[in-house]
């Protein structure tokens, strides 16, 4: 059963455009569809944050921040972190993928600017895009379509090799199961009466 749930691909097929979105896996006999649901194509039209949820910095506290210390574990961490996101990144990568876009801004050249960023990005990821500009409208039509079947062994295994690195221990033995020397009781020390006191 586990060779089973680790080794029989998950296959996908997702689209997504300006008005629709549409998911299909499927996993041995089991299927699930969704989507095929209007979506509304208005961008950033929500309200507005008033600001009223805000929450203001406490100052009082000026020592050494929780975050450093997380960022320095980190820090000392990053070649097994960014082995670990590549290795992801790269089996999550679909086999196919197709993007095909419209993209329109208030300024041509800004529009030029970015049709030129967005083609050294395809060439750098290896993605097939079909982009193109419209220098007179404000547009943004857009339509991705992916498909894969990805292995769940495949995502365990860098993640598995990460916690079995020794930079990965550390991380996991402080943040997730709260070990750290510091923090363990100093012994007391056997103190013995002097002869004054007998």
């Amino acid at each position: 059963m586990i060779t089973i749930i680790l080794f029989v691909p998950v296959r996908y097929e997702v689209r997504v455009s300006n008005s629709k979105f549409r998911l299909k896996v499927s996993w041995l006999f089991l299927r699930f569809r969704r989507g095929d649901r209007p979506r509304s194509p208005e961008i950033g039209s929500g309200k507005k944050d008033s600001g009223d949820d805000v929450v203001q910095e406490n100052t009082g506290d000026r020592g050494r921040s929780p975050l450093q210390g997380v960022v320095g574990d980190l820090f000392k961490a990053i070649r097994p972190i960014s082995k670990l996101l590549l290795r992801t990144l790269k089996t999550l990568k679909p086999n196919v993928l197709r993007i095909r876009a419209v993209i329109g801004l208030n300024n041509p050249a800004e529009t030029g600017w970015l049709l030129g960023i967005l083609g050294i990005i395809s060439g750098m990821l290896d993605i097939s895009m079909d982009i193109k500009g419209d220098f007179e409208n404000e547009i943004f039509e857009y339509d991705i379509y992916a498909r894969d079947a990805i292995m769940l062994w495949s995502l365990l295994a860098p993640a598995l090799m990460f916690c079995l690195s020794k930079p990965g221990r550390t991380l996991i033995k402080k943040y997730i199961f709260k070990k750290d020397g510091k923090n363990e009781p100093a012994v007391k020390p056997n103190v013995r009466g002097t002869a004054s006191e007998c």
